[in-house]
Order: C-alpha cells, then sequence, then structure tokens
C-alpha cells in the first residue's frame, strides 16, 4: 500500500534522526522487529523512541522508554523463543 512505502518521518513516539535510518514505514518496522525481538538488543528502543513515547498495545497504553523496555524483557521472559519473523 501506499502507506507502507511511505518514508519514514521523524516525530510521533519515534526520536528525531529516525528517518536517516529507515527509508519506509516497512523497513522500519522489520528493522526494528528483527533487532529487538529477534535479536534481543531492546536497549536500542533508547536510540529509537522518544523518552516520553505513548505506546498503545493490547495489554493498554504504556508511557516512556523505561516502561517499554521492562515489558519487552518480561515479555521475551515469558516466551524466551519467541521470534518475530518479518
Amino acid at each position: 500500500s501506499a502507506e507502507a512505502s511511505a518514508p519514514v518521518r521523524d516525530g510521533g513516539a519515534f526520536s528525531s534522526g529516525i528517518a536517516g535510518r529507515w527509508g519506509t514505514v516497512v523497513d522500519l518496522i522489520l528493522g526494528m522487529t528483527h533487532e529487538v525481538w529477534d535479536e534481543r538488543r531492546v536497549d536500542g528502543l533508547h536510540d529509537y523512541l522518544r523518552p516520553d513515547c505513548v505506546i498503545h498495545t493490547l495489554a493498554g497504553t504504556v508511557e516512556g522508554v523505561p516502561t517499554v523496555i521492562r515489558n519487552t524483557w518480561a515479555m521475551l521472559e515469558c516466551f524466551p523463543d519467541r521470534l518475530q519473523l518479518g
């Protein structure tokens, strides 16, 4: 779709400079997912998300990078073999 191939723009939950890292929205989603979930580079979220980010999940709204990181590690502890294959 047109939205999927749209260029990544800085802003929203993402930190400034994120647009230079990935070209399209699909690249962003697949790249971050691979790094965080498959490679377990969860602390890299500090580089990608604004400190005051607001993320909406199935479990509810999560605010701030430390909370996002804590929740991600908790999910990986519950499901250590989890892979997010793109």
